[in-house]
């Protein structure tokens, strides 16, 4: 399951536009291979996600509580 962040980009009062962390890598790898003239069947295999790794760590907030 991806995470989707809203980010606010621009001046205030512009609006809201939503993010996909994984279609922003795949966007990114897109300019790269662009930029490198790689092989198709190369970026195929960079673009898609085999794996995931799930990490929790404890957070000290300012309060002294700790949260994941």
């Amino acid at each position: 399951q991806l995470a989707i962040f809203k980010l606010k980009l621009g001046a205030p009062g512009m609006s809201t536009k939503t993010i996909n962390p994984f279609e922003m890598v795949v966007s990114q790898i897109d300019v790269v291979c662009d930029r490198l003239n790689v092989e198709d069947v190369y970026r195929l295999r960079l673009e898609k996600c085999e794996r995931e790794l799930t990490v929790n760590f404890p957070v000290k907030m300012d309060d002294g509580t700790v949260k994941l």
